[in-house]
């Protein structure tokens, strides 16, 4: 189990009908209802290449409240989620993005603070949740990148030149990424590209 989790992980691969059934199942179930209304939110499937770059988003608009200051107005919620994905996938991209509604109903905000995480926690998807038997294309985007700027600070830290493995072949290590989270490769007869960190292993 992971260290920031307070429940055990989730690996719900229940069918998922339409996001709105969804919605309605996970407000109730890891919510507790507290959410928006399904009737004040709208729903939309996006395909991957409509969502680069993301699994799911949310967007909101914002009022300023007697009660708790600047927060989520009703009936003005949209939540997209990508297509294609695995079902357990797909409904912990829809529990994501209602997190950040719960966050942003507590601090107004739609960042991945402490308070997202803290939702995140008590759900079941801590921040390094992993899937069982994880199959490709169930890793969010969220592990994928923090795995990669783990990988480019390792890198960082070795001579260029050192040999490495990639796709099961040897490369030479030319350059690393002082922002981002790439470095660039070359095969023996010199020819170079960028390749994700994290994909890079030693010799």
């Amino acid at each position: 189990m992971a260290k920031r989790n307070r429940v055990p992980h989730r690996q719900d691969d229940r069918p998922v009908a339409t996001l709105e059934a969804l919605y309605i199942e996970l407000n109730r179930e890891l919510f507790g209802g507290r959410l928006h209304r399904v009737e004040e939110v709208t729903f939309e499937w996006k395909a991957p290449t409509q969502m680069r770059g993301a699994l799911g988003d949310i967007h909101m608009k914002w009022g300023w409240q007697l009660i708790g200051g600047n927060r989520p107005l009703r009936g003005s919620v949209r939540i997209r989620v990508r297509t294609g994905m695995t079902t357990r996938q797909t409904r912990k991209t829809m529990a994501h993005e209602m997190a950040h509604l719960a966050a942003a109903m507590e601090d107004g905000t739609l960042k991945h603070n402490g308070t997202f995480w803290r939702v995140m926690d008590s759900i079941g998807y801590g921040k390094h949740h992993r899937f069982e038997g994880e199959k490709a294309g169930e890793r969010d985007l969220y592990t994928q990148k923090s795995e990669a700027r783990k990988a480019v600070w390792f890198w960082r830290k070795q001579p260029l030149g050192t040999k490495v493995i990639y796709a099961g072949g040897v490369y030479t290590l030319v350059d690393v990424q002082k922002r981002g989270t790439k470095v660039q490769i070359a095969n023996s007869i010199g020819f170079r590209w960028w390749v994700t960190a994290s994909a890079v292993k030693s010799l």
